[in-house]
């Protein structure tokens, strides 16, 4: 079930319908030193999967990396007491439900922060996604700042996303603008996102940009900068 990307880091792509759209959702997980495993966007946990984590190292840090991003979480908080789980701000107060360690913040260390950094992308609280990157494999890992899908879906899938102007495209969706309350906010963290080293673009949803990320990244928030 999981692929390995890097050394010490996999993805596990879920199938997800959105209002009948394929769009996927992929989880990342990411090794950390002393073994220690940073999960990124949990998909559903069975035992395969729980047994396949657990042949990599020990679940130390659960994110869930946006207020969009709240499915697939309870059975990670029965099986795993022992790791820390981290949310968007605001999603904790969304789900009371669900028993968060804290909300990120940029104002704290974590012990992830020597081989992981994260920013949250302000302009728009309706979902105050966090990203991330994994420095050692300069990877740039993503909730729903953009989508890259098209590829090998389903026809109406396609449809869907010929008429919003994201057939294989690497860019955010009509939704998620639609969610920019604050431009010069959101122009600001583009910015300092473009200014990390990041060459692979890992996002929750669609195809993996392996190369030349951060021209991708630029050129899908080019109306923006």
């Amino acid at each position: 079930m999981l692929n390995s990307i890097a050394e010490n880091i996999w993805e596990y792509n879920h199938p997800l319908k959105l209002a009948g759209m394929d769009i996927g959702h992929r989880m990342t997980v990411i090794r950390l030193n002393k073994n220690e495993l940073f999960i990124h966007s949990p998909v559903p946990l069975d035992d395969t999967l729980f047994n396949e984590l657990k042949s990599l190292g020990r679940v130390s840090a659960i994110i869930a990396p946006s207020r969009m991003h709240d499915l697939f979480l309870m059975p990670y908080f029965k099986r795993y007491p022992q790791a820390q789980f981290y949310c968007a701000p605001g999603l904790a107060e969304e789900h009371p439900q669900l028993p968060f360690t804290a909300e990120l913040s940029l104002e704290k260390n974590y012990f992830w922060n020597k081989e992981i950094q994260q920013l949250i992308i302000h302009g728009m609280p309706k979902v105050n996604e966090v990203v991330f990157l994994h420095r050692p494999s300069g990877s740039l890992i993503v909730a729903d700042l953009v989508f890259n899908l098209g590829r090998d879906n389903s026809l109406l899938t396609n449809g869907y996303l010929f008429l919003a102007s994201a057939y294989r495209k690497t860019t955010p969706s009509r939704l998620f603008k639609l969610l920019i309350k604050d431009k010069q906010a959101m122009k600001l963290s583009i910015e300092i996102m473009l200014l990390w080293d990041f060459d692979r673009l890992i996002m929750g949803h669609g195809d993996i940009v392996n190369n030349s990320a951060k021209d991708a990244l630029r050129k899908a928030y080019a109306w923006l900068l």
